[in-house]
C-alpha cells in the first residue's frame, strides 16, 4: 500500500457572502495567512461572471460551484499546492464541489459541501454526493476521501447544539448514515471525544452549533491527523483546519536563509546594520578584511533573523490575542451576558483588524499599479506567471524504474551529481592534445594581459554593483542583491579590501566556496530523468561581484582572441549567423559540388564536465598572466555544492570539474576551452573541409553547440575520432545518441557511424528543412499559433488598451522575432500576425481606430503599435548592415559569391534593380532583404548618373546586365557610353576612351539594351550641364546606412512612413491648438501617475473614438443615442463629458475645488480644456491639473457605465484614496502631486 509522504492541509470556512469587494479582500487576506494547501469556502454567492476576477484577486487556482448572487456557492482555493489536479466536478446549484488530486502518486477525492437548511434537502444532497463518490472510487481506484464544509448538520444533536432539545447523546441519523456508508470519520470529534466546542454562533451568541466538519476516510487516521477550530473575521462561523501528515515524517529544516528585502524599508533596521558595519570594519580584533567580512555576514544574518521575528511577532500578537480570547469565550458551555458582549466586541475588533489590513494592501497595490501599471515590469508579467514547479523532484526514473521515496531520490541525485562533478582528468592526454596545436594558438597582447593582471580598483566595484539583480535567489549566505545595493556606500570600502586580499592570496572565503544547485527541467522533456534537468548554481553576491569584475576585464579583449567561428557570449556576434550559414548551404545546395554533410555535435553536460586543469592549460597557452590564472585557479579550488530538493537539500559534494552555470565569468572561460577544439579542427589535415563556392568551411560554434561542415561521408568517422581526442583532454564528451547529420544533397543512406541522417534538423531553435515551405510553417506558423493561444488567455483579463498593446509585444511579436531574423516571412503570414495583433488590441471586436494611426508615435496621435511588416523589414535591414560591416566574413561567403556576380552588394543596393530581373537565382530570404531595401532606398533619378548595371530598364533577354571588367574600368553610367556631345560611342571610340577591348558582342549587347529614353535624357543633360557622374551612397533619407543614427527606431519609423504615408491622426485637436501644443497634449498624459484605464479613457476622448451612443449609432446603426445622464440630448463625446447639464454641475464643483488649490485658473471651464487637457508652462501645475482632469473624466465614464449621475462627493473620496496611494510612489511626477 502506498503511503502519504508530504502531508496535506485544508481550511474550511463559511464566508457568508463574498460579493462585497472589500470584504472579499479582507477574507482572502485572512485565508492567505493560514499555512494550508486548500481553502474550502461555502456561501460565496459567486456567479460565473466572477470566476476570472476572483481568481486574479486570490492569485492562484480557484475552482467554483456557483449558486446565485444572494445564496449558496462553494469554492476551493489552492495555495501553492505542489501536487497535480486530476479532475473536478461541480454541482449546478452551488452546494458541492469535488476535486480529484494526485499527491505522492496517491489519488485523493476532496469534497466541499454547503448543506441545505432543512433535513429533507440535505438527505437528498448527501445521497447525490454518495453516488458521485461511489463512481469516483471505481474510476480512480482510490478510497482516500476528504469531505469538508458547512454541512448544516451536526454529528450529535445533544453535544453539538446549544441549546439542545435532548438531555443525552442523540446521534444525527442523516449525518452518521452518510459517514458510515462512505467509511468516513468526523475528525474533530474523533480527536476530541468529550469536548464541547462550536463552529457557528447567531448574532447574540445565544444559539450555537458545530455544523462545520472535516470527514476523512477511516484508514487515513493511521497518519498523524490534527483538526482545530478557531475564530475567524467577517463571518458567524469559525474556521476549521485539518492537517494530515505521515507518521514519523522527517521534519525538514531549510538551512538556507534568504534576506527579507522589505527590511531595508525599516529605518531602525537600517540604522542597526550601518552601526554594525562600522563597528566590525574598525574592529582591531579581526586581523584581515576577509575575516571581518565573514564575521560581518554572520552578524547581519543573525540581526536580520531576530529583527524579522520581532516585527512578525509584533504584527501577529494583536490578532493572536484576540483569537485566543474569542476561542476561550466560545468554548464556555454557558457564557454569561458579559461574555456574549465581550465576544461581540472581540469579533468586531478582529473584523476591523482585517478591514485595515485589506485597505492598506489595496492602497499599496493601487500605488504599484499606478506606478508600473501595464508597462514592461515584473509586476505586470507576474499577473499571468505560471507556477514553476522547478523543484518538484518528487519522482525520478532510474533504469526505467520510477522511484518516489524522498531518501532514494536524494541519494540518487547526490550520486549523479557527485559523479558528474568528479574529475577524470588525464595530464598526459591534455599535454598530447596541446602539443598538436601549440603553434596555432594565438597569444593575447600585453595590454590585455596587463588589464587582467592589474590591481583591483574600487571604481570597478562601483561599475558592477548595478549588475546584481534585485529580488533574485541568493547563494548560501542569503544576502541578496537588494541588500548590497542598498548598503553599498557602507560596505564598498571593506569589500574592496576583501577582494584585494582574495586577489593576493588567490583563496576564496569559506562562504563563497559553496554553491546551491537548482535543478531546472529542460522544456518539452521528461523532468523525471536527471539528464533532462539543467543545474543552475546559485552563488553568493560577493562572489558574483568579484567575478563580474574579471568577466568585464575579459570582455575587453576576448573578441580578438576567439575566432569569428564562435558566436557565443561576445558582443557583436550573432546566433543568427550560425543559423543562416546552414540555411544558405541548404538553400543554395545546387551550387555546391561536394557531396557534403553537416554534422551537429552534442556534448554531454558541456558546462558541467569541462576539466579545471584544462581551463588552466588553455589560459596559460593563450598567454594570460600568472596573477589572473592564479585567481581563476582559486575560484575552483576546494569548492562544493548541494542540490535543492522539495524538502531540504542533498548532502554537499565536491565540485572538481565543470564551470557553474550562473557564474558571471563562466561563459568566457568556457569559450576559451571550446576555442581549443576550433583551433584543432581547423588545422587538422585529416579532415577534408566543405568547399562552399570557393570558401572552405569546417566549423561553427555557439558556445558548446558545434557544427562541422564535411566534404563527404568519409570525413565523418575521422571527425568523430578527432573530437574524441579533444574530449579526453578537456572532459567534454560527445553524446553520440544526440548527434545528427544533415546531407547537403539527397542520399539513400539512413545513418553513418550510427549517427542518423535527418531530413529536418532543429538547430538553435530553428527548423531547417530542404522544403522551404515546410520550414516556414514550422518556424513561423507554429509560433503564430502559440502567440494566438497565449494572447487569447489574456483576453479573460480586464486589461486596458495600452496594456493589450504591450502584451502584443511581450506575448505576441516577441515570439515571432527570433525566427524572423533568419527566415523569409511570407506576406500571408505577415498579414496573419498583424491581424492577430490588432484583433487582440480591440478584443476581437470592431476596431475604433485605423491601423495607420495606431502605428504612429504618441506625438502624432498614435499608440506606437508595432506593425509586423515594419518590424520584419527592420530585422532584414539589420542583417544587411551586418553583412556590409563583416563583408569578408565566412558567414556571408554564399551571398558574397552571388552578389559579386552583380558587382558586389553595395552596387546592387544603389542600383535601380528589379528582383525578378536580376540574372541570378536568389533564396526567398535574400529576395525579401532586397525588397525591403528597395522600399526604404530612394533612387533620385539623374540621367547622367543613372547606373546601367542591374538596372530594371536596361535588359537583355528580360534580365538586367553586369560586366565586371567594365565596372572595374569605371564604366557604370549611360554617359560613359557617350562622347562629350551626348552621342553614343561606337566600338572603336569606346575602346579608345576607356583603354580596354571587351568582346564586340558584349559591347553591342550593352549598347543595344539602353532604352532610347535614357539616351535622350542623358544627351540633353550632357549638352546643358557639364557634371561628372557620381555613384550614390548607401543612405536612408539622407542618413548613412552604417551611421549610429540609423538605428532600429529610425529604420522602423521610415518603414511606417512608407507603409502608412498618411499624415498624423487628424481630429479636432489640430484645429484647436498649434503644433507644439498638440505634441505636448498628446504625449504628456502618458507620463502622468494615473492608472492605465484612466489613460485609455483620456486617449479615446481626445482622439474622438470614445464609444458614445452617437458613435455606436453611426458605426453599428444602433437606434438609441440619447444621453445616459439627461436622457434627452444626443450623446456624443462633447455632450457626455461637458455639455450635459448633469455633467456641468459636476465640473462646476470640480472647478470650485480646484480654484482653492490653483487660484490662477480662469479659463479652465471650457470644452477644449476638458476634452484635450491643459498645456501650462509651469510643469507642477500642468501635472496636477491634468491628473485631476483625467481622473474626473474617468469618473464620468464609470458613472455612465453604472447608470448613475456623477457626484463630486464620491469623486472627492476617490481622489483622497488616490492621493494615499500616490504617496507610496517615489517617481518625480507622483512627488509633484502630493
Amino acid at each position: 500500500m502506498l503511503h502519504l509522504k508530504t502531508g496535506i492541509s485544508l481550511l474550511s470556512l463559511n464566508a457568508r457572502g463574498l460579493r462585497d469587494l472589500t470584504k472579499r479582500k479582507r477574507f482572502f487576506l485572512f485565508c492567505k495567512g493560514k499555512n494550508v494547501d486548500f481553502v474550502f469556502l461555502q456561501e460565496t454567492h459567486s456567479t460565473n461572471e466572477d470566476k476570472s476576477f476572483w481568481s486574479q484577486q486570490w492569485g492562484d487556482k480557484v475552482f467554483f460551484s456557483h449558486g446565485n448572487s444572494r445564496s449558496a456557492g462553494v469554492a476551493v482555493l489552492l495555495k501553492n499546492f505542489q501536487g497535480k489536479i486530476v479532475s473536478h466536478i461541480a454541482d449546478a446549484h452551488g452546494h458541492w464541489l469535488i476535486i480529484i488530486i494526485d499527491i505522492d502518486n496517491l489519488k485523493f477525492i476532496l469534497v466541499n459541501i454547503y448543506g441545505y437548511n432543512n433535513i429533507k434537502e440535505n438527505k437528498i444532497l448527501l445521497e447525490q454526493i454518495s453516488l458521485q463518490l461511489d463512481q469516483l472510487r471505481l474510476a480512480y481506484s482510490s478510497n482516500n476521501i476528504i469531505v469538508g464544509g458547512d454541512l448544516n448538520l451536526v454529528q450529535d444533536d445533544w453535544m453539538d447544539r446549544f441549546p439542545s432539545n435532548f438531555d443525552s447523546s442523540h446521534p444525527n441519523g442523516t449525518f452518521n448514515n452518510f459517514c458510515d456508508g462512505q467509511g468516513l470519520t468526523d475528525t474533530w470529534r474523533h480527536l476530541n471525544p468529550g469536548i464541547i466546542q462550536f463552529t457557528w454562533f447567531n448574532s447574540n451568541y445565544k444559539l450555537k452549533s458545530r455544523i462545520d466538519h472535516w470527514l476523512i476516510s477511516n484508514h487515513l487516521l493511521c497518519h498523524e491527523v490534527k483538526c482545530n477550530i478557531s475564530a475567524a473575521p467577517l463571518t458567524d462561523h469559525c474556521s476549521v483546519i485539518l492537517y494530515i501528515k505521515p507518521k514519523n515524517s522527517i521534519k525538514y529544516l531549510n538551512k538556507y536563509w534568504k534576506f527579507n528585502s522589505s527590511l531595508i524599508k525599516n529605518i531602525d533596521y537600517c540604522q542597526e546594520i550601518k552601526s554594525l558595519i562600522s563597528e566590525i570594519e574598525t574592529s582591531e580584533e579581526l586581523d584581515s578584511p576577509v575575516r571581518k567580512w565573514e564575521y560581518l555576514k554572520y552578524r547581519i544574518r543573525k540581526l536580520s533573523i531576530s529583527f524579522s521575528k520581532k516585527l512578525k511577532s509584533n504584527l501577529d500578537k494583536k490578532e493572536l490575542d484576540i483569537i485566543k480570547q474569542l476561542n476561550d469565550l466560545c468554548c464556555k458551555p454557558n457564557p454569561s451576558e458579559d461574555d456574549r458582549q465581550q465576544i461581540l466586541n472581540l469579533q468586531s475588533k478582529l473584523d476591523e483588524l482585517y478591514t485595515q489590513r485589506a485597505r492598506g494592501a489595496y492602497i499599496r497595490s493601487r500605488a504599484r499599479w499606478i506606478e508600473e501599471g501595464e508597462k514592461n515590469s515584473a509586476y505586470f508579467c507576474s499577473l499571468e506567471k505560471r507556477r514553476q514547479k522547478r523543484n518538484s523532484l518528487k519522482s525520478l526514473l532510474v533504469n526505467d524504474i520510477e522511484i518516489t521515496d524522498e531518501k532514494a531520490i536524494s541519494s540518487e541525485i547526490y550520486r549523479f551529481y557527485s559523479h558528474l562533478y568528479s574529475s577524470k582528468f588525464s595530464r598526459t592526454d591534455c599535454d598530447n592534445f596541446i602539443k598538436e596545436i601549440t603553434q596555432h594558438i594565438p597569444k593575447i597582447d600585453d595590454n590585455f594581459k596587463q588589464t587582467c593582471d592589474k590591481q583591483l580598483l574600487i571604481s570597478e566595484l562601483d561599475a558592477v554593483i548595478s549588475r546584481l539583480s534585485l529580488n533574485k535567489s541568493p547563494g548560501s549566505d542569503g544576502l541578496t542583491g537588494d541588500f548590497y545595493r542598498h548598503f553599498w556606500e557602507d560596505i564598498r570600502n571593506l569589500l574592496h579590501q576583501v577582494f584585494l586580499e582574495i586577489f593576493e592570496t588567490c583563496t576564496l572565503p569559506t562562504t563563497t566556496k559553496h554553491g546551491i544547485i537548482v535543478s531546472i527541467p529542460k522544456p518539452d522533456k521528461d523532468p523525471r530523468l536527471i539528464d533532462n534537468r539543467r543545474p543552475i548554481t546559485l552563488r553568493n553576491s560577493d562572489y558574483k561581484l568579484l567575478t563580474y569584475i574579471f568577466a568585464s576585464r575579459l570582455q575587453t579583449g576576448l573578441s580578438e582572441l576567439i575566432a569569428e567561428t564562435q558566436s557565443g557570449f561576445l558582443k557583436g556576434r550573432s546566433i543568427h549567423n550560425n543559423i543562416r550559414l546552414v540555411m544558405d548551404i541548404i538553400e543554395y545546395r545546387h551550387l555546391i559540388k561536394d557531396n557534403g554533410f553537416i554534422l551537429f555535435l552534442d556534448f554531454y553536460k558541456a558546462f558541467d564536465s569541462v576539466e579545471h586543469p584544462f581551463i588552466m592549460t588553455a589560459l596559460e597557452n593563450f598567454g594570460f598572466g600568472t596573477k589572473f590564472r592564479n585567481l581563476i585557479y582559486g575560484l575552483y579550488q576546494n569548492i562544493n555544492s548541494c542540490v535543492i530538493l522539495p524538502n531540504g537539500t542533498t548532502p554537499s559534494f565536491k565540485v572538481d570539474v565543470g564551470i557553474p552555470q550562473g557564474c558571471p565569468i563562466s561563459p568566457y572561460l568556457f569559450l576559451l576551452a571550446t576555442e581549443m577544439l576550433a583551433i584543432y579542427i581547423k588545422n587538422c589535415s585529416e579532415i577534408k573541409k566543405l568547399n562552399v563556392l570557393g570558401t572552405e568551411i569546417i566549423i561553427s560554434q555557439l558556445a558548446d553547440d558545434t557544427t562541422l561542415f564535411l566534404k563527404d561521408e568519409h570525413q565523418i568517422k575521422a571527425a568523430i575520432e578527432k573530437v574524441k581526442h579533444f574530449s579526453k583532454a578537456s572532459g567534454l564528451n560527445l553524446n553520440l545518441k544526440k548527434c545528427e547529420l544533415l546531407a547537403i544533397h539527397d542520399t539513400p543512406l539512413k545513418e553513418i557511424n550510427h549517427i542518423p541522417i535527418k531530413s529536418e534538423i532543429k538547430y538553435l531553435g530553428i527548423y531547417i528543412n530542404k522544403d522551404q515551405k515546410i520550414g516556414q510553417s514550422r518556424n513561423v506558423g507554429e509560433k503564430l499559433d502559440e502567440c494566438k493561444t497565449r494572447l487569447n488567455m489574456w483576453l479573460q483579463r480586464d486589461i486596458s488598451l495600452l496594456g493589450r498593446i504591450y502584451l502584443t509585444k511581450m506575448e505576441g511579436l516577441s515570439r515571432c522575432i527570433y525566427p524572423s531574423y533568419s527566415n523569409a516571412i511570407p506576406n500571408k503570414m505577415i498579414k496573419s500576425i498583424n491581424q492577430m495583433t490588432f484583433n487582440f488590441i480591440w478584443r476581437n471586436k470592431p476596431h475604433y481606430m485605423r491601423k495607420n494611426y495606431m502605428v504612429k508615435e504618441f506625438k502624432d496621435g498614435g499608440l506606437k503599435v508595432i506593425d509586423f511588416d515594419s518590424l520584419n523589414g527592420t530585422l532584414k535591414i539589420n542583417w544587411l548592415k551586418s553583412w556590409i560591416k563583416h563583408n569578408q566574413s565566412f558567414w556571408f561567403c554564399i551571398p558574397n559569391h552571388l552578389f559579386n556576380k552583380l558587382g558586389g552588394l553595395k552596387l546592387v543596393l544603389i542600383s535601380d534593380f528589379d528582383i525578378n530581373k536580376l540574372p541570378i537565382a536568389l533564396s526567398e530570404f535574400h529576395k525579401q532583404i532586397l525588397l525591403y531595401w528597395k522600399i526604404l532606398y530612394v533612387h533620385n533619378f539623374s540621367p547622367h548618373s543613372n547606373i546601367i548595371w542591374n538596372n530594371r530598364y536596361i535588359l537583355h533577354r528580360n534580365k538586367s546586365l553586369f560586366c565586371a571588367e567594365w565596372f572595374d574600368r569605371g564604366v557604370w553610367s549611360v554617359s560613359d557610353l557617350m562622347d562629350t556631345e551626348g552621342n553614343l560611342l561606337d566600338y572603336e571610340q569606346f575602346c579608345l576612351k576607356h583603354n580596354f577591348n571587351p568582346p564586340i558582342s558584349e559591347f553591342l549587347k550593352v549598347r543595344n539594351s539602353l532604352p532610347r529614353e535614357f539616351v535622350f535624357l542623358t544627351r540633353n543633360t550632357m549638352t546643358h550641364l557639364k557634371i561628372k557622374p557620381q555613384l550614390a551612397t548607401l543612405s536612408i533619407e539622407g542618413c548613412p546606412l552604417m551611421d549610429r543614427k540609423c538605428n532600429n527606431s529610425f529604420i522602423r519609423n521610415w518603414f511606417i512612413e512608407r507603409f502608412f504615408p498618411g499624415r498624423q491622426n487628424k481630429n479636432n485637436i489640430l484645429q484647436k491648438f498649434e503644433q507644439n501644443v498638440v505634441t505636448k497634449l498628446r504625449t504628456d498624459f502618458m507620463k502622468l501617475p494615473i492608472p492605465p484605464k484612466v489613460k485609455e479613457t483620456h486617449f479615446k476622448i481626445m482622439n474622438d473614438i470614445y464609444p458614445s451612443k452617437e458613435l455606436l449609432r453611426l458605426r453599428f446603426n444602433i437606434d438609441d443615442n440619447s444621453c445616459s445622464f439627461c436622457q434627452t440630448a444626443v450623446e456624443d463625446i462633447d455632450h457626455i463629458f461637458f455639455l450635459c447639464d448633469v455633467v456641468q454641475v459636476f465640473w462646476l464643483d470640480v472647478y470650485k475645488w480646484l480654484r482653492h488649490k490653483f487660484p490662477f485658473i480662469m479659463d479652465f471651464f471650457s470644452k477644449e480644456v476638458i476634452i484635450f487637457g491643459l498645456s501650462l508652462h509651469n510643469n507642477v501645475n500642468n501635472v496636477c491639473i491634468n491628473t485631476v482632469l483625467c481622473l474626473a473624466k474617468f469618473f464620468i465614464h464609470k458613472n455612465r457605465l453604472q447608470k448613475c449621475h456623477p457626484s463630486f462627493n464620491f469623486f472627492n473620496n476617490e481622489v483622497n484614496l488616490y492621493l494615499k496611494s500616490i504617496k507610496l510612489i517615489d517617481s518625480p511626477k507622483a512627488i509633484t502631486i502630493y
